[in-house]
């Protein structure tokens, strides 16, 4: 992602947008140890209105980086992309668009794997759609 399509993006990053639509919302809580408690996957308009502004608010605090400062694009060697890799798997998640259970299972401890953080953490991720006009 370039700065002209993260500008874009966060331009049009809200609740109200007419170009976004965020459709569910899966969220988990990663221990010290790196065990995943409460995997919860739920469809966007069932999650409470005070609920939906602290996941949106996080949401842009997340996008408020610049690239290179705060928010980082990651390169993902060849090997990911082959069954069982990181690819494969963040791929299956989103072609399920956060429906299957074991995907997005899968996905949130692949994460927890490779993620090295010295203190409990959440995961939250949301499957969108995005409008682009031309």
């Amino acid at each position: 992602m370039n700065k002209k399509e993260l500008s874009e993006l966060k331009k049009h990053f809200s609740a109200a947008s007419d170009r976004f639509t965020m459709n569910r919302v899966a969220t988990a809580f990663v221990d010290v140890e790196r065990n995943i408690h409460n995997i919860q996957i739920r469809p966007y308009y069932n999650i409470p209105s005070e609920e939906i502004e602290c996941l949106m608010a996080t949401l842009k605090r997340v996008l408020s980086g610049t690239m290179g400062k705060g928010l980082v694009e990651y390169e993902f060697p060849q090997e990911t992309y082959e069954e069982g890799g990181s690819q494969h798997i963040l791929y299956g998640a989103l072609q399920s668009k956060l429906e299957n259970e074991e995907d997005v299972s899968l996905l949130m401890h692949q994460i927890a794997d490779n993620l090295d953080y010295l203190s409990t953490y959440a995961i939250l991720i949301g499957q969108c759609n995005y409008t682009v006009f031309q």
